[in-house]
């Protein structure tokens, strides 16, 4: 089924703009993460990919911030879960740039990594995978109760 969240033209504006920050974080940004898989890829994030950063923000609203790096699940393990979450494709690039969006510090997994390391509160993590039943913050409830049953959409 998947979750129904309506993206605005602010959303993906917002998303651009996180994406902006990624790069000058991660000079070598792309949609694979923080680094390409074979550098021979092109360093290009694509615009499809601008709803899954609009996603991994409203999933990573959740957490709380941490001052050390989490190292119990890297950007790809929360791209995962942001997609569970969801029911939607959330590319490993789109998490990066949503978190680097928000403020959120990132770090290199290693030096080639594609990912990173979040600084997040583990234990604000509420359920583990069961949390995404459990729990949505405030503009998720706003959003899917006005629009339950809507198909996914871009305005």
């Amino acid at each position: 089924m998947g979750l129904s969240l309506i993206i605005t033209n602010d959303d993906i504006q917002w998303a651009r703009e996180a994406v902006d920050k990624a790069r000058v974080l991660f000079p070598r940004f792309c949609s694979h993460g923080a680094y390409p898989y074979n550098r021979k890829d092109p360093l290009v994030f694509e615009d499809h990919y601008l709803e899954g950063v609009v996603i991994s923000r409203e999933w990573l609203d959740h957490f709380e911030v941490a001052k050390n790096f989490n190292k119990e699940h890297g950007s790809y393990g929360c791209k995962h879960f942001a997609e569970y979450w969801s029911g939607k494709y959330v590319c490993n690039g789109a998490l990066i740039a949503a978190a680097a969006g928000i403020g959120i510090r990132q770090k290199l997994i290693h030096e080639s990594s594609p990912n990173t390391f979040l600084a997040i509160k583990y234990s604000s993590w509420k359920l583990g995978s069961e949390w995404d039943i459990q729990y949505r913050g405030p503009r998720l409830k706003e959003v899917i109760k006005e629009f339950e049953g809507q198909s996914w959409s871009l305005e």
